[in-house]
């Protein structure tokens, strides 16, 4: 008979089957994912199955004493509960600390309800079946002995199979905190505790993303002029690559708003076999991606010509990436008619490699002189250089030269006789001694372009560091995750916030301030490593942004930054569906802000509103051992 049974599951994948049989008792407990699971469960014993995962199916064979018609109620009541729970788990998230689930409506854990069959009829009924079974013939009682001794060698084949099953599990998954991810699965629940739920607008659809076009689309929404496009967007670009650690796949986006002519070309001065592969004249309705040879990568301390030139018939936006399996570094280019002469370096404390930047220049006889700021003294051509001290170098058109160092260069001091492409970061560093190093780069803005208030989204699934950098001497204002400060700094002075998953900052500044954020090792186990950013600033913010998301990342996100407005964000002309929307805060200030953490896919994206307004706009993007990001605008 059944009594006092209860079953418990969360995860994926499983399909439970539960034979409920004669006289004897068993249990059976397994994780992992993708397994069937077998039970066999005597009768007149408590029986617990437990497995974790989520989207089980159910099956319960009640045989012996239980007539049809009470097998179908239990299995019905057992099937109800069931699937009334793991609606509500499914809309949860995973608390890592306690290693549960957390249902958004009660903030408890979810917890299956436990299925009890203490009906009187029901115990009277077992009862009556003991009487009968006492009075069956010798006939009946050896087919119980032969059911019984079946059900044995059964139980124990399950057992076995079950325990070398839990084995293999145990080799794959080391840690039970850990969320593990494979490249086919979803992102996983997120919640901020301090997060306002997306109140749904009344909106049309189909939602993003869309394939087909659709009546509902907004049509509205009318593609803005390519020739007064601000911010990022241009018609002549200057690409580097700096040195990495390992031989990456180095590619170069070019998006317009319309079909474009683009020329790409390179120093008269490059090897010319080199030269050969790059240089080209093409047509593209809409964007399109250029792969560049792994030799066109910087080498510390060289004049060298490995810069490439974009030049387009029409405003675009460029971004450049290296990738390679295990890391990658994207940044968004600054069109040349908007570069200067005077630049602060931002870089992270190397723990094994190098901290480096690098300078491109767009002239004939460009001086560069740069003023070290460094903890640290640093050789070049045989010369001793101190912090404080200025090193000057010439350079002709489209000549390059990198500087390396093993300690951490911010603060360092650029300026140039006529303007100069500015790129920094390090070859491969891991932050805060967490996870491993990853390729970090971003195209500097020039100093005179820099803002001076900043509202910091988090990085999704990982904590924050940001760098702040006082231009000139300044008092600096912020407001982050409760903790404020108010402070006067130095010229090119600069600290360190550091944010949680869940945190946003808000920052001001009554002088110009540059506002690097840095992406730490995920908390997810694999996922994720260090990424770099320059953050737009408020008075940067655009109302259109065409951006490529790359291809080969398992979890690609964009992070929107705009006032509060009951204008709609548009995806591609869509709307955003409730379900992608990672993560939402509000910022009240003398500007009410909402910060959106937004899912989105790869390929070509287009970000604007219904209305028209003016937000920031940040892309990023992990896989294992490795994250990107980059920003939508970082000039004025």
């Amino acid at each position: 008979m059944y009594s006092n049974g209860s079953e418990d599951s969360t995860g994926s994948g499983y399909a439970r089957i539960s034979a409920i049989s004669s006289s004897i008792n068993s249990t059976q407990y397994s994780r992992g994912s993708g397994y069937a699971r077998f039970s066999a469960i005597s009768s007149s014993i408590n029986s617990t199955e437990g497995s974790r995962g989520s989207g089980y199916a159910r099956f319960s064979a009640i045989s012996s004493s239980i007539n049809s018609t009470e097998s179908i109620e239990i299995y019905t009541a057992i099937s109800s509960s069931t699937s009334t729970t793991y609606d509500n788990i499914s809309e949860g998230y995973y608390d890592r600390q306690i290693g549960q689930f957390i249902t958004p409506n009660s903030g408890r854990h979810g917890e299956l309800p436990r299925i009890r069959d203490d009906n009187p009829d029901h115990v009277d009924q077992r009862n009556s079946s003991n009487q009968e079974h006492t009075k069956d013939s010798k006939r009946q009682c050896f087919i119980v002995i032969l059911s019984v001794f079946a059900v044995v060698i059964s139980t124990t084949v399950a057992t076995i199979a079950v325990l070398y099953l839990q084995g293999q599990d145990d080799k794959e998954d080391t840690s039970s905190d850990d969320v593990r991810l494979s490249p086919n699965n979803s992102f996983p629940e997120y919640s901020s505790s301090t997060s306002s739920s997306y109140n749904d607008h009344t909106k049309p659809l189909p939602e993003y993303p869309s394939t087909t076009s659709s009546p509902y689309m907004y049509h509205n929404t009318t593609k803005p002029s390519a020739d007064h496009l601000p911010g990022s967007w241009g018609t002549r670009f200057i690409v580097l690559f700096m040195q990495n650690i390992r031989n990456t796949k180095k590619s170069i986006y070019v998006t317009s708003v319309n079909g474009i002519r683009i020329n790409v070309t390179t120093s008269e001065r490059l090897n010319s076999s080199l030269k050969s592969e790059i240089d080209q004249t093409t047509s593209i309705y809409s964007f399109e991606q250029f792969l560049i040879p792994n030799s066109m990568e910087l080498e510390g301390f060289k004049i060298e010509t490995k810069c490439v030139l974009i030049e387009t018939s029409q405003n675009s936006m460029v971004v450049s990436q290296a990738d390679v399996y295990s890391s990658v570094g994207m940044t968004t280019h600054i069109p040349i008619h908007k570069l200067s002469t005077t630049y602060v370096i931002v870089s992270t404390n190397p723990v094994k490699y190098f901290s480096q930047f690098a300078v491109a220049s767009i002239n004939e006889n460009t001086m560069i002189s740069i003023t070290f700021q460094m903890n640290d003294t640093l050789q070049i051509d045989g010369k001793i250089y101190r912090s404080g001290e200025t090193f000057s170098i010439k350079l002709n058109c489209y000549e390059t030269y990198q500087i390396q160092h093993t300690v951490d260069l911010t603060g360092t001091f650029v300026q140039s006789s006529l303007p100069i492409a500015v790129f920094s970061g390090n070859d491969c560093n891991k932050l805060n001694g967490q996870g491993f190093c990853d390729h970090l780069i971003e195209q500097l803005p020039p100093t005179s372009r820099i803002d001076a208030v900043y509202v910091v989204p988090p990085h999704l699934y990982s904590n924050t560091k940001i760098r702040i950098i006082a231009i000139d001497k300044s008092t600096i204002f912020y407001n982050c995750t409760n903790k404020t400060l108010y402070k006067s700094y130095k010229r090119m002075e600069y600290f360190d916030i550091d944010i949680s998953s869940n945190g946003v900052c808000y920052i001001q500044s009554n002088g110009p301030i540059l506002v690097a954020s840095f992406g730490l090792s995920s908390s997810i186990r694999y996922i994720s490593d260090p990424s770099m950013v320059i953050v737009p600033g408020f008075h940067q913010y655009q109302n259109y942004y065409k951006i490529i998301v790359p291809f080969g990342y398992d979890y690609s996100y964009i992070t929107v930054i705009m006032e509060q407005s009951d204008s709609l964000l548009l995806l591609n002309g869509y709307t955003v569906a409730s379900s992608n929307i990672l993560y939402q805060e509000f910022l009240y200030y003398s500007t009410h802000f909402k910060v959106m953490i937004i899912r989105v896919f790869a390929g070509e994206l287009t970000v604007t509103t219904t209305k028209s307004d003016k937000f920031g706009l940040m892309c990023a993007g992990m896989n294992f051992f490795k994250s990107f990001a980059f920003s939508g605008n970082s000039v004025l």
